[in-house]
């Protein structure tokens, strides 16, 4: 009967945590542009070289608390994805921050940014997409043409 009783309490305290999110709720923003940046990879340059930077933000607009894109809650939260596939970077699991709850309250946002050498970018395709999802909503959707270095915003 204990064992009964212990199982049924750890569903209930499941689902009183459980909060399913409206659309308004939080806010997700994004953006991609080239940028120039020096070129790490070779040791005896100083050479610069083209970039792709991709950052989201994430705005909470309600009162139930959201996860932040520390890299606590980041692989758990968030995903990056090429021509509408997952292919999340290995700085999403990786990275610094401060010791709290990762949490954003209502008003907060948290913003998280990586880049990539544009040359890197060859699996992608030298014309792709890309986008965020973040708590099974999705970003803004952008193609990207490496050749003629623009970035441009698709219509969802």
């Amino acid at each position: 009967m204990k064992v009964k009783n212990t199982c049924l309490i750890l569903v209930l305290s499941i689902f009183s945590s459980c909060f399913i999110y409206s659309q308004e709720d939080f806010t997700i923003s994004s953006s991609v542009e080239f940028d120039i940046k020096p070129d790490y990879r070779k040791s005896n340059t100083t050479e610069d070289t083209d970039v792709i930077v991709f950052t989201i933000s994430v705005k909470n607009n309600c009162d139930e608390l959201i996860p932040d894109l520390g890299a606590t809650k980041r692989s758990d939260h968030l995903n990056f994805l090429v021509n509408d596939s997952i292919q999340n970077p290995l700085c999403l699991y990786n990275g610094t921050e401060q010791i709290n709850d990762h949490m954003l309250r209502k008003g907060q946002e948290d913003t998280y940014e990586w880049w990539i050498y544009a040359d890197d970018t060859e699996s992608y395709g030298n014309k792709f997409t890309v986008q965020w999802q973040y708590m099974d909503r999705f970003s803004e959707k952008y193609y990207i043409s490496l050749k003629d270095k623009q970035v441009l915003l698709i219509d969802n």
